[in-house]
Order: structure tokens, then sequence, then C-alpha cells
């Protein structure tokens, strides 16, 4: 068996479907949207990489379902489709769904070349992630080496990339119908547009009944 760090999937969604998401991200004036003065809400310790690689900027966030807060959209039945999709095009099926959120990144002067702080979504060992791409984009998800060890203390400063010397391993362009797979604890960061104006995703976290990430040649 190959471990995989991520999957990325491709068109996996019916063309009209991926319209439709798009109009509801980023055509629609009913969808609420807040303003966040960072990203990833993560404290940090900081590094001589932070001076080259990591900018934290704002962003504006639609809370499509938060599971803690007891929340839901009314825009949760147009969105949640796309995880029934990725369920049937991997083989899994989702037993709890923590969040889904839409985000967007605008572009920011002094951003090129720079991603926001590296965090995790979840640091359970069974946790995963999905960023969906709802238009053609830049502003690459960059996914880093590490994954959160829960044999760890649960020292705050673990709980953020500060703690870590991580390398990159992946880099994922935002694409119309494309999503990418990984686990929850790996640290990961997002990046402002520089080309596009704006970068519209919708994050899903999540646990299932199979690991996916478990490839068998």
């Amino acid at each position: 068996m190959e471990k995989l760090t991520h999957i990325v999937l491709d068109d996996f969604m019916p063309p009209s479907l991926q319209d439709h998401i798009e109009t509801v991200t980023m055509y629609n004036d009913n969808l609420e949207w807040g303003f966040r003065d960072q990203t990833s809400g993560v404290l940090h310790e900081k590094s001589d990489q932070d001076d080259l690689t990591i900018k934290e900027t704002f962003q504006y966030q639609s809370n499509i379902y938060d599971h803690d807060a007891g929340s839901t959209s009314r825009w949760f039945e147009s969105i949640h489709p796309i995880m029934m999709f990725a369920e049937y095009a991997l083989g899994f099926r989702t037993i709890n769904m923590s969040r889904i959120k839409a985000n967007t990144l605008l572009q920011v002067a002094g951003t090129e070349g720079t991603y926001h702080p590296p965090h995790m979504d979840l640091i359970n060992d069974n946790g995963y992630a999905m960023v969906y791409y709802c238009h053609d984009a830049d502003g690459e998800t960059v996914l880093f080496d590490k994954r959160y060890n829960q044999a760890m203390s649960h020292d705050p400063r673990f709980m953020n990339y500060g703690a870590y010397t991580l390398k990159e391993i992946a880099r994922i362009t935002p694409k119309k119908g494309r999503a990418v797979l990984f686990h929850s604890n790996r640290f990961h960061a997002s990046s402002n547009p520089v080309v596009a104006q704006r970068r519209v995703i919708i994050n899903h976290v999540f646990t299932t009944d199979d690991n996916f990430l478990t490839k068998i040649d």
C-alpha cells in the first residue's frame, strides 16, 4: 500500500453543477460574507522564513455549515452536492461533517510569491479537508510535509507552524471543478491571487468511514 499525501479531483461533478456552484458563490447578492482580518487564525513564532514567504492578509468568509455552532446556511443544499460527488468518486462515506465555508481572497499588494501562515483545520488523525475551487484563478493552495502528531504535547505552540520546519510538497492551482483532499491535520496554506481579481473556494472539514488516501497498487 502506498500512502498518499493528497488527491486532486478534476471535473468530478457535471458541468451544470459546476456552473451552479460558481453562480451561488460568486454572483449571488444574497450570500452573506463576513470580513476577517486574517486567514488562518493561528498564532505563530516568527522565523526567518516569515520575512520571505509568509504574509497574512484579510479574507471574506461565508459559513455554510458549522457543526459546533449548530448553524446551517440556507445555501447548504446548493453546496452539499460537492461532497456527495466526491464521496462517489473516491468511494467513501462521510461520518461527520465538521464545517463547510466559502472563502474569498482578493488581490493584495506585496503578496506575490508569498502564502498565508500554514495551519491545520482539524487535528484528528481521521479528519480530512477538501478545498473546492469555484472558478479558474491563481492563488495556489500549498501543502507541507508535516502533520500534527497527537502524541505530542498539546502545548499551543504545537498547534501552528512556528514549532516546525516545514517543507513544501505540493501546490494546487485553482481550476473550476477541481478539488484537493488531504488529511485535515496536514499543514497547508492559501495564497492571494495576483492575476485574477478574486479567488473563491469552498472548504470542507469532515471525518469518513475509510482512509481513501491509502492507494492499493
